[in-house]
């Protein structure tokens, strides 16, 4: 298992009358990542709460590899477009898988086109947080199995020990609702149903 993985979750809130070109500057450098060697994947979220805000999410073989990332024009071009086209500096989170996978076990929808992505961020309380992680390690591997499920990740983020990440994938929008309806989403439906409308995926 490659313990070196690095995954990120990146921050954009931005000003509306900059939208278009920072968004297209966006794409440009999410498209250009998703070719360079030692990006295992790379997805671009809008929250329907705030259609201004704006997240990627990144997973890298290394460090190494994302700091030769950060090196190519089309992402120089979003850090100097952003001082202007944002209401605040990029937030970039380094996350923590808790139930890591080897990179040989990820695979892709059948169709990329039809999968259904969610991302939300979320806070448990301190008192909590052994608890909440002792579960949710059980039930990330037991969803990880269930039929239509392409990814399931519960992510801690560093320097914030109350603030979690839970990324997931299905094949389809079908897939996805024959989840909610399984046994094993029994107690957690609920949880899952009130966080994930929140945050979409663009690209």
């Amino acid at each position: 298992m490659n313990t070196q993985e690095t995954t990120l979750l990146v921050t954009f809130r931005i000003k509306p009358t900059e939208r278009e070109r920072f968004e297209a500057a966006l794409i440009d450098d999410l498209l250009g990542a998703r070719n360079e060697p030692g990006n295992w994947s790379m997805h671009l979220f809008q929250s329907k709460k705030d259609r201004d805000l704006l997240y990627f999410y990144e997973r890298w073989q290394d460090n190494f590899v994302l700091d030769l990332h950060l090196q190519y024009d089309y992402t120089q071009t979003v850090f100097e477009l952003a001082p202007d086209a944002l209401f605040e500096p990029i937030n970039i989170r380094r996350l923590t898988d808790l139930s890591p996978v080897d990179q040989a076990t990820y695979r892709l929808p059948a169709d990329t086109t039809k999968s259904i992505d969610h991302l939300i961020t979320f806070t448990v309380p301190e008192s909590e947080r052994e608890m909440f992680i002792n579960t949710w390690s059980t039930l990330v591997e037991k969803n990880r199995a269930i039929p239509g499920c392409v990814a399931f990740h519960l992510h801690s983020v560093e320097n914030e020990p109350s603030t979690f990440v839970l990324y997931t994938r299905w094949e389809n929008e079908t897939a996805w609702r024959q989840y909610v309806s399984t046994p094993i989403a029994e107690g957690i439906s609920d949880f899952l149903l009130e966080l994930f409308p929140y945050c979409q995926k663009n690209q």
